[in-house]
């Protein structure tokens, strides 16, 4: 029996709830490896993807959306000399600013942590940061 969704989509779609419902199946089996798991954001991209392939959302996800799924998902590991970008605010850093991008100096090996290229002064070139604070530049 299809669930509430499906039936909705079938309703403003003008199309049958089988064939919603087989679309939404198919898409299911089409993003299973890009997700480990299904957490919210695998039901978002499923939902979403769905919606656009019934042409009912024609409008791009915000990158405020989109960073929120990322956070959600395991990032491969970062490199040296990867490009990140900010994330997050540095608190007590309050030239940082969400959005740039720095040059990945090294990567220490136990946790993660980046060491990066920055202009913040001498007392933060030998300072390795939160990874959780950056991610691949896109």
């Amino acid at each position: 029996m299809p669930n509430a969704v499906v039936k909705k989509f079938a309703k403003k779609a003008g199309k049958s709830e089988a064939e919603v419902e087989k679309l939404w199946k198919d898409t299911e089996e089409e993003v299973k490896d890009k997700f480990k798991y299904k957490t919210s954001a695998y039901w978002a991209y499923v939902n979403k993807t769905v919606q656009h392939k019934l042409g009912l959302v024609k409008e791009q996800m915000s990158f405020s959306e989109y960073l929120s799924l990322l956070g959600e998902q395991k990032q491969e590991p970062f490199v040296a000399g990867q490009i990140v970008k900010l994330c997050k605010v540095l608190k007590d850093i309050p030239n940082a600013t969400i959005g740039e991008t720095f040059s990945i100096i090294d990567v220490d090996n136990e946790t993660g942590d980046i060491k990066i290229a920055n202009s913040f002064g001498p007392e933060y070139q030998d300072t390795y940061f939160k990874k959780d604070y950056f991610t691949h530049n896109l």
